[in-house]
């Protein structure tokens, strides 16, 4: 096992590591995506129940 290989299996680890956390972030905006969405549904629904009680 020469310091040759060493380095290019870290970098590939770190490579890994690196699309795994994009993957990851993509994840978490698609969440806040659909939060923000529901939220948005929920306000209008309780707008379209608000203004059907008057």
């Amino acid at each position: 096992m020469n310091f040759d290989t060493l380095l290019v299996k870290y970098a590939h680890l770190l490579v890994n590591f690196d699309t795994l956390l994009v993957k990851s972030m993509h994840l978490l905006v698609n969440f806040d995506t659909l939060l923000v969405k529901s939220m948005h549904l929920l306000v209008n629904f309780t707008f379209s129940r608000h203004k059907q009680s008057k």
